[in-house]
């Protein structure tokens, strides 16, 4: 049987540093529970605004695909 199967599960990663940042840390912390981590599509991205103007906190809503195993 060739080609895969993928599963969907959404993961929001924070950073106070940048969006890639946040992705990253969604991607690293989910690798380190689950394996087959193949690609992620970005649905979302939010900030945390502070009195300044400035922002303190990214936030990434991401869909990572994981391979199901056979």
């Amino acid at each position: 049987m060739s080609g895969k199967t993928y599963k969907k599960t959404n993961l929001i990663g924070e950073s106070p540093d940048s969006i890639e940042a946040a992705v990253e840390t969604a991607l690293k912390r989910s690798a380190q529970k689950v394996r087959g981590q193949e690609w992620c599509e970005i649905k979302d991205i939010r900030a945390n605004v502070n009195e300044s103007g400035g922002v303190d906190l990214w936030q990434v809503e991401l869909q990572v695909a994981f391979v199901v195993e056979s």
